[in-house]
């Protein structure tokens, strides 16, 4: 349910050209709110979903999408008062606490440490390979800045897999980890994960591993 929920969330963005950082935001904020004692069902979930984006993108974009923007894209599933009430509820069960750092918040920095500038190819890789684990709720048990840096790491052998190239990506390696503070072990478990979930939605192709 709660992988549906995200798929959906992240075209959304996209189709109201939404910033990446209002995706991990809103995402991040949903999760809390699974975890917290609130009684969330398949009937409210979308509306949580699209409360949650609401708020994040009054945070994070120039125009920020509208509460009657998303009682559209819900096919009016509820209205625009049960999408300001649902605000007011999510504001006060996460006690107005709502800008945590998520994977994006490392994602410029550590790109450039590893070589890649914002619009390499690189860089687009590590944010889809980011925006692959969002789907998966098991990305929580990570923190954030550990997720980014094996992302990174990843996104450096997924495109550089020629062994005449192993002195570019130790070198690489080395920057992304004196840049996070993490050690090649802290990396062996965010990589096994971030791999698997690739695979598994390679196989499932509810979602085409593509460049955008």
């Amino acid at each position: 349910m709660r992988l549906i929920l995200v798929d959906w969330m992240i075209d959304v963005c996209e189709e109201y050209r939404l910033i990446t950082a209002t995706l991990f935001t809103s995402v991040s904020m949903v999760d809390r709110m699974l975890a917290s004692n609130v009684e969330i069902n398949s009937k409210t979930l979308q509306l949580v979903g699209c409360t949650c984006m609401m708020i994040a993108s009054k945070f994070h974009d120039l125009h920020p999408a509208a509460a009657d923007d998303f009682v559209y894209v819900s096919d009016h599933a509820f209205d625009r008062w049960a999408l300001l009430e649902m605000e007011q509820r999510v504001l006060e069960t996460l006690d107005y606490n709502l800008m945590r750092p998520t994977p994006y918040t490392f994602l410029d920095v550590y790109s450039k440490a590893g070589g890649y500038a914002r619009g390499d190819e690189g860089y687009y890789l590590t944010r889809l390979v980011l925006e692959t684990a969002l789907l998966h709720p098991e990305h929580n048990r990570f923190l954030p800045s550990l997720l980014t840096t094996a992302a990174v790491s990843l996104a450096h052998t997924l495109i550089n897999p020629d062994p005449e190239e192993d002195e570019k990506q130790q070198w690489a390696q080395t920057e992304i980890l004196k840049m996070s503070g993490y050690t090649c072990e802290d990396l062996v478990e965010p990589l096994e994960a971030l791999r698997g979930w690739i695979q598994d939605i390679a196989s499932h192709t509810h979602r085409p591993f593509c460049f955008p």
